[in-house]
């Protein structure tokens, strides 16, 4: 059927506006008298505005001219399309098959205006564009676990969950029997050791000390017997000058003694000088007495003449005492004294040649009480290197006695499981005392003192392109719902360099993302997080605008060479 409102067209627009007015009066007082009938309801009225108009269920619009034969002919029409489309309320069903005069020019308004909202928006409007990462709550700088070297079973536990230790507080302990035991043995072994030790090297002072006193006597010995030598060569060379002395007074003396044997000859000589001296002075005093007796010449000369008679004869006389018994006191010195000088001679030679002998003996004796003094030395020195050798040893296995007692105290200090650092046992993996414990199996894990809650998030290699430390995220808590609790906000504080191979995931890459805060609120009270709970976490890679993303599969198909 075709809507009446087309016939009117072509009226002026004053005439279509003053025609609209009794329509509107009507069909508000239409509905008015349907609502008080009961025909239609407030739902279907507020269902019946479309457009901005007002319809009402079975109000058709009276127009001028309109006959009531058009409206009864126009039920079964209605009735014919409420059976085809029952789902339409039936004053939105009249008003799709009678539409008023400006609904169409309201529909073309309402999407004109729609699509400059939608354009402006999409032009406008941004979208974050994430990558997102599903991980778990940790404490950031890594939980310390704590976790044995050796094997054994665990013979006191100090902690249980929850408990607040300090850096090098006990944690557990394992058996330590043994490993005592180990280590009181080589105390004592090492102790045994450092006795022998000091023992050998007693030994070696006193065999040092043996040697210096030995040497000291040796050196006095030695310096007593050159003393001796150099008294003997002293007396020898004394004796072999006095032996040259003797001998050079021998030589003298043999000169002396050849100087008086001529003496005689010389003594007759001079006898015979004095003898004819005398026989002068006889005969001028023989010519003198004439002449004194026949007064010649005075008796002055005769006198004179008679003493110088007197005296060589005197001299005469003298000298023959004097000349015999001279030389042969002289003599009998001289051959006295070399009797005497050749003895002393011959003694001297004597206790030269045994003064030389004394020498050699002294050397011989000096010779032998150095190779003797040399050969203590040498076996003293034998023994020290002997027992040096031996304190070599006792060293070496004082060492390895010492490196296997660090060991075992170190084995023993292994039984023992401290806490490393300041923390909070965040779990005990054993139930109680008596259990077997593996090396490398966890015992206990330690979060550190105040350290901040970080999302350990797993990112797929394929949105990890963009991702840089400091970009915002949002964090969405599987223990928390977000429609409930709201979005935690976060920072990206680290990515891994290198991907891990995950089987559920492939290529992903660790992310570690701080959080704004680390409790959620209900009712006024703060709830903490915990770690271990886990969270999806949506990283705003970049902003782009949505037009951009609305446009993009259609820049895909023409980058992929389909034209349009």
């Amino acid at each position: 059927m075709k809507p009446k409102f087309r016939s009117l067209g072509s009226k002026p627009k004053n005439e279509e506006k003053l025609s609209k007015r009794p329509l509107l009066r009507e069909l508000n007082s239409s509905e008015e008298s349907l609502e008080r009938d009961g025909t239609i309801d407030i739902g279907d009225r507020a269902t019946a505005i479309y457009g901005g108009l007002p319809t009402a269920a079975g109000i058709l619009p009276q127009f001028p001219g309109s006959t009531s034969n058009k409206s009864e002919a126009s039920t079964p029409e209605k009735a014919a399309s409420s059976d085809r489309a029952p789902h339409w309320s039936g004053s939105v069903q009249n008003l799709l098959e009678q539409p008023t005069a400006a609904f169409p020019r309201q529909v073309m308004l309402g999407g004109l205006a729609f699509c400059a909202v939608f354009t402006t928006w999409a032009w406008y409007g941004e979208i974050n564009e994430v990558g997102k990462a599903r991980g778990e709550l940790v404490y950031q700088g890594n939980v310390h676990k704590i976790h044995p070297v050796e094997m054994g079973k665990v013979a006191y536990l100090a902690v249980k969950e929850g408990d607040t230790v300090k850096a090098g507080q006990p944690i557990a302990e394992l058996d330590t029997q043994l490993a005592i035991a180990e280590v009181e043995r080589l105390s004592q072994q090492l102790s045994a050791y450092e006795i022998e030790l000091m023992q050998t090297q007693g030994s070696i002072d006193r065999l040092r000390l043996e040697a210096q006193t030995r040497a000291a006597i040796s050196s006095a010995n030695l310096q007593a017997q050159e003393a001796s030598i150099a008294q003997a060569e002293t007396n020898a060379a004394i004796t072999q000058q006095t032996i040259e002395g003797l001998q050079t007074e021998l030589g003298a003396m043999e000169t002396q003694k050849n100087r008086i044997d001529p003496l005689p000859v010389r003594a007759g000589q001079l006898r015979e000088q004095l003898q004819e001296q005398v026989s002068k002075n006889q005969e001028r005093l023989n010519r003198l007495q004439p002449l004194v007796e026949r007064g010649a010449i005075s008796r002055d000369l005769l006198f004179q003449a008679e003493q110088d008679l007197l005296n060589s004869q005197n001299a005469l006389l003298r000298t023959e005492l004097n000349d015999e018994t001279v030389a042969s006191e002289r003599v009998f010195d001289i051959e006295q004294n070399l009797r005497d000088r050749q003895s002393r001679i011959s003694e001297n030679h004597g206790r030269l040649e045994q003064a030389a002998a004394e020498a050699d003996r002294l050397y011989a004796e000096l010779a032998q009480k150095k190779a003797e003094g040399e050969r203590t030395q040498l076996e003293i020195q034998q023994q020290v290197h002997q027992l040096e050798i031996q304190i070599a040893g006792i060293e070496a296995q004082m060492a390895q006695t010492s490196n296997l007692l660090s060991s075992a105290e170190a084995k023993l200090e292994r039984r023992f499981l401290y806490a490393p650092v300041d923390g909070v046992i965040l779990a005990l993996h054993l139930n109680h005392s008596g259990e077997v414990v593996q090396p490398g199996q966890t015992i206990a894990e330690i979060a550190p003192e105040e350290a901040p809650l970080v999302l350990s998030a797993k990112l797929p290699d394929r949105e990890a392109g963009f991702i840089e430390v400091g970009m915002p995220a949002q964090i969405k808590f599987d223990a928390y719902p977000f429609q409930e609790y709201g979005l935690v906000e976060g920072t990206v504080a680290s990515i891994a360099p290198d991907s891990e191979s995950l089987p559920e995931m492939g290529e992903v890459f660790e992310v570690e993302i701080e959080l704004a805060r680390n409790y959620v609120t209900e009712e006024g009270a703060k709830i903490n997080f915990k770690s271990g709970q886990t969270a999806d976490a949506e990283i705003v890679i970049r902003r782009r605008r949505i037009v951009d993303v609305l446009l993009d599969p259609l820049r895909q198909l023409k980058e992929g060479g389909v034209n349009f």
